[in-house]
């Protein structure tokens, strides 16, 4: 809900009241302490002054929320997150190397893939890094942990991904994030907002929103959202795979991984540097499909 003036204020509280109320009717008690406040937007005036109560009591306004997993910060950035699940990452990745003597292959891949590659990657369509730091603190972890496996020391850690098998963990997001897109397009998960173009020679395409006119601010905000990374994500992939529908998720996974297979990958990490744009969003800037995709004539599947 969007707030502009303080009546605004002044309905969501009577809102709330009306929620407490009812849970009075039905024998329900809700506790004060539990309750948490995250605003968002420009208007840092409306934002001091409003104060919302359960009862008597005043919410606590907070910079960070977790909801359902991820941390949420009213600078609407997720940096916070990123430091967050970048220490948990840390200290699993501890307590395998000190609980496990072994350093074999396969029972490192198998640790590593089980116990902190998931606290990686939850929810990384939504978070997804765009800071270099960013991304070289999550890389770092698979950097360090694959170094302790045992024969590959001598190997620098694009090597090592090689050796392994592994994407980097920025590839590992941006292939989630390709596969979410078709999931969308194909009807298999919610749309949040996605928008598709049918061109008869270019193929299917998702239209990345234009900007022009808005704030550096709004157009940082957006150029960082999952509608327009995903389209330019999505779009980055050759035509034969935008266009593959009514076949199940597992083919399109693994033709696309046949994809990224010919696709260098060289994540920025510590000690290395690439001369190449590692994202594959580097791969949607030839100046024909840009012009395309930023036209207006949109046709909405």
């Amino acid at each position: 809900m969007e707030f502009q003036t303080e009546e605004d204020a002044t309905l969501l509280q009577e809102d709330l009241s009306r929620i407490l109320t009812w849970a009075k009717n039905n024998n329900m008690t809700l506790n004060g302490d539990q309750f948490e406040l995250l605003q968002y937007g420009p208007v840092q005036e409306l934002k001091s002054t409003t104060n919302y109560k359960v009862d008597s009591q005043i919410i606590a306004g907070k910079a960070h929320v977790k909801d359902l997993g991820v941390h949420m910060s009213s600078d609407m950035t997720f940096s916070h997150h990123i430091n967050e699940i970048s220490d948990t990452a840390w200290k699993l990745s501890g307590w395998i190397l000190r609980t496990f003597q072994t350093r074999n292959k396969t029972c490192m891949l198998t640790l590593w893939k089980a116990l902190v590659l998931p606290k990686l990657e939850y929810c990384c369509q939504l978070w997804s890094p765009f800071k270099t730091g960013d991304i070289i603190k999550l890389e770092a972890v698979q950097h360090t942990f694959t170094n302790k496996t045992e024969g590959l020391q001598q190997y620098n850690y694009w090597e090592r991904l090689q050796q392994l098998g592994l994407y980097s963990l920025q590839r590992r997001r941006e292939r989630y994030i390709i596969i979410y897109v078709w999931k969308i397009l194909e009807h298999l998960v919610p749309n949040v907002g996605l928008k598709v173009n049918y061109h008869p020679r270019r193929g299917r395409l998702c239209y990345v929103r234009r900007t022009e006119g808005t704030s550096q601010r709004v157009k940082n905000i957006v150029h960082h959202s999952f509608t327009y990374i995903g389209a330019r994500l999505f779009n980055s992939v050759p035509q034969k795979l935008r266009n593959q529908t009514g076949t199940s998720p597992e083919s399109f996974k693994n033709k696309l991984d046949k994809w990224l297979a010919t696709i260098m990958d060289q994540p920025p990490t510590p000690g290395y540097t690439s001369s190449n744009n590692n994202s594959l969003q580097s791969l949607t800037c030839d100046s024909e499909r840009r012009s395309y995709l930023s036209t207006a004539d949109v046709h909405v599947s």
